[in-house]
């Protein structure tokens, strides 16, 4: 219990609300109201025999408020909800996780189906779809925001080879997350009617499917891309981890902005490994495209890059492997600010092209096969990059180069310091400095093996003995007085 200190000495205790309070007393103690100062707050509290009946009161009330909310609750759970009620309740409950096998026979009250697109369709947002390994002859339309995992992606098939639907998986609606397939398309479904592996399209118009996870993934044989973003705006996608190979067009064909690719094998794709594209009136910023092995796409078309990125800004291309590429490595068109570093491009039929229109951009510690890189842009910068088969720097590449005039000054410079130390140590001399005389008597320092030297006293021309080869040394004539110091 916390006291009271009073101003006459006093200390007494309140017990208020149920809980000890401490409280400064500001008023005489003989007033039986007490005017209390509590937080820069003014209280009144009554006298001790009005506690009681005070705490009672407030006990009351409480209880009263209590039935008052439980009649209430009770009286709404006796009336009948609407539809959207019922629904609102329903999204708010715990995630349920359903589950896929080839083998099952439909359980819709255990949730068990035995193709993916039941169990996505007997899922609620949130929910989790897994599904066990097996061979799943179907295509997949995804417009609720689950996460469809495999029990292992080389065992855990999606084949729809024989099907012509416009792709393998299309996902629909934000917030999806794909892991863990293996998806087989249908090469022999071409463009204009591609048949890609993963589409990313729209829930409805102005609500792209963004903050879409593509994780440990393989993506092979469709007739279109591998995986095709279709809306400009989406966003904040993630695909990583995914082999993708073996595709008509482009391995990756990417729309939209703060994308990050990572960690992919992009291989033998007929178009470019990754392309990110424009739109007309739009600029795609902020894409990350890091640590993927890139290699041997554009075969057998001929026009594939590695890495094609076109209208695109602010952006960084890192730690990639891109190689053996049927055109360039990697291509710069209508670009700037991007970051190109620390990649290896090699064996491509050139590493590096840069388009009139592309500026501002940073290419810096990369490894190419040879200085076979072309930038028509401007103000785009070279730096520390180096070159399998020649130390020659490539087109642009800056380095430092120093003007001959400047290594003659210094030369002269250097030179000079070094006479002029060599004259002071050949002439260095000793003088003794008289007050009032100038300083103009030489004397050198005790050759070594020799016990002193003599200097001639400007004074009163005595001559004097110095013994010591301490240095500076007091001198005092011992004729006339004079007094000096040798240094």
């Amino acid at each position: 219990m916390l006291g009271l200190d009073f101003l006459d000495g006093q200390q007494k205790s309140y017990h208020v609300g149920g809980t000890y309070t401490q409280l400064l007393v500001i008023i005489d103690v003989g007033v039986k109201t007490r005017k209390v100062l509590y937080q820069h707050r003014t209280f009144y509290l009554f006298g001790d025999k009005n506690m009681k009946r005070i705490t009672a009161v407030w006990l009351v009330m409480m209880m009263l408020m209590s039935g008052i909310i439980g009649v209430v609750n009770a009286l709404g759970n006796a009336c009948p909800r609407s539809e959207n009620e019922n629904n609102a309740r329903t999204s708010i409950a715990s995630p349920t996780t359903i589950y896929v096998d080839d083998d099952f026979t439909d359980d819709p009250v255990n949730h068990k189906w035995n193709t993916i697109q039941e169990g996505i369709d007997d899922a609620s947002e949130g929910d989790t779809v897994y599904v066990y390994n097996g061979i799943y002859y179907e295509s997949l339309t995804i417009t609720k925001s689950v996460m469809l995992i495999g029990e292992d992606k080389s065992t855990t098939v999606i084949d729809a080879s024989e099907t012509e639907a416009e792709s393998v998986i299309e996902i629909k609606t934000p917030d999806v997350t794909f892991n863990g397939f293996k998806i087989i398309g249908n090469k022999n479904f071409e463009f204009p009617n591609s048949h890609h592996g993963i589409k990313i399209s729209e829930k409805s118009t102005y609500v792209p499917s963004s903050n879409c996870n593509i994780l440990n993934n393989i993506i092979l044989d469709n007739g279109g891309y591998g995986i095709f973003f279709y809306s400009t705006l989406i966003k904040n996608c993630v695909i990583d981890n995914n082999i993708i190979s073996n595709n008509a067009l482009d391995g990756i064909s990417l729309l939209g902005y703060n994308n990050t690719i990572t960690n992919n094998t992009i291989n033998n794709n007929g178009q470019d490994g990754i392309i990110i594209h424009h739109s007309e009136g739009n600029r795609f910023r902020n894409n990350r495209i890091m640590y993927n092995t890139i290699s041997e796409n554009g075969y057998p078309t001929g026009t594939g890059t590695g890495i094609y990125l076109d209208t695109t800004q602010d952006s960084i291309v890192s730690n990639n492997d891109i190689s053996n590429n049927r055109g360039a490595g990697l291509n710069l068109w209508d670009c700037s600010n991007i970051s190109i570093e620390n990649n290896s491009i090699t064996g491509n039929s050139y590493s590096l092209y840069l388009n009139d229109e592309s500026k501002n951009n940073i290419i810096i510690l990369n490894t190419f096969s040879k200085k076979d890189y072309e930038d028509r842009g401007e103000n785009n910068k070279f730096l520390d990059n180096s070159f399998l088969e020649s130390e020659e720097k490539g087109a642009g590449e800056e380095e430092m180069k120093i003007n001959p005039i400047y290594l003659i000054s210094a030369a002269g410079i250097i030179g000079a310091v070094i006479i002029a130390t060599v004259c002071v140590l050949l002439f260095r001399r000793r003088k003794i400095s008289v007050p009032g005389f100038p300083v103009d008597t030489a004397v050198p320092p005790p050759a070594t093996g020799v016990p002193s030297v003599t200097a001639q006293c400007p004074t009163c021309g005595n001559i004097i003995e110095i013994t010591s080869e301490k240095r500076p040394i007091k001198v005092v004539c011992p004729k006339c007085g004079a007094r000096s110091i040798l240094k």
